[in-house]
């Protein structure tokens, strides 16, 4: 049987989200891995620790030396995030007291079954910290670029371990252990550093979309966390010099009376990514752009899931020439 639970997270966890952060409340069911705390944005804030460890104790009976697992939960939450991108992958798990000694164990979903194969260990998480809290460094811990190892065992030791490189889509879980009990809350904070893709030569035709270069509703004004990966699009166009394209703009929009004012909007979307791009230092003989209204969207029937309508407020490159 094909993990159902699994793929639908896969298709339902997006980042980022349009809110400075997301604030959870954590339940006795999240310390269950198929009961994870969805992160919709790069920084969770949690104001409690969690207690106990959910329904069924799937971390249990390991020796103190074992740098995979903790030797029993204590009071756990488990996360799950999508990665947005091709990119390096880092976090802090930041603890509002120094007192608390928060581990963590960092797994990649895939297989069937994934939770029964946690809990039966027939899957291994691919970065653990299990190590003392240091108060010296206030007890945070995480993954990061200075780090050496992949798996930290417990006792006296590092309080990071090494980044991880992910791939677009890839669907991680991180499972969080607080050792105390009656501890206090933590913020999960993520860092995306993103991976360009090899460079290859861009056929004219070819289309390449920057899904995350998105707008406000209605409107041609960027969405806060589009300007990365505009700068993304900047520095492909950079590094391509005889590269000329034609930006598509599109929207999200079903009345069949608003045909003349979706065309507009979806120009003017085009137009910005133009504009973007002539300020900085882009060649405007190396661009064309046009707006499509609604006839082209990605997403036909976005209802069901709210945010793919702002899937659907984006743009698509098309390339014209390379020679």
């Amino acid at each position: 049987m094909k993990n159902i639970f699994c793929k639908a997270l896969l298709f339902l966890v997006v980042l980022p989200s349009v809110y400075a952060q997301q604030v959870v409340t954590l339940m006795p069911k999240n310390g269950d891995c198929n009961h994870p705390i969805l992160v919709t944005d790069t920084m969770v804030v949690s104001k409690y620790s969690p207690e106990g460890y959910g329904n069924l104790l799937e971390i249990s009976g390991n020796v103190a030396n074992d740098v995979h697992f903790f030797e029993q939960e204590h009071n756990t939450v488990w996360y799950c995030f999508r990665s947005p991108c091709h990119a390096s992958l880092s976090f802090e798990i930041i603890p509002d007291s120094i007192n608390d000694d928060y581990d963590f164990a960092l797994y990649r979903c895939e297989g069937d079954n994934f939770c029964e194969n946690v809990r039966t260990k027939k899957i291994l998480p691919v970065r653990t910290c299990i190590s003392r809290n240091d108060k010296k460094g206030k007890s945070v811990t995480g993954l990061s670029v200075n780090a050496k190892q992949d798996l930290i065992h417990s006792g006296v030791g590092n309080s990071f371990a090494r980044v991880i490189e992910v791939n677009k889509n890839d669907l991680y879980f991180l499972l969080v252990d607080n050792a105390y009990n009656a501890g206090g809350g933590h913020i999960l904070r993520l860092h995306w550093k993103y991976i360009p893709p090899a460079p290859h030569k861009y056929l004219p035709g070819e289309i390449f979309e920057f899904e995350n270069i998105i707008f406000e509703e209605g409107t041609a004004k960027f969405d806060r966390n589009s300007f990365g990966w505009l700068d993304s699009l900047r520095r492909i166009m950079v590094n391509n010099p005889n590269l000329k394209i034609e930006i598509r703009g599109h929207v999200d929009g079903y009345s069949s009376k608003n045909t003349d004012v979706y065309m507009r909007v979806s120009l003017e979307r085009a137009k910005a990514v133009y504009e973007y791009l002539c300020q900085n230092r882009i060649d405007s003989a190396r661009m064309v752009y046009k707006g499509f209204g609604n006839t082209r969207m990605k997403y036909v029937y976005p209802d069901f899931q709210p945010f793919l309508h702002k899937k659907n407020r984006t743009v698509e490159m098309v390339v014209l020439s390379n020679n």
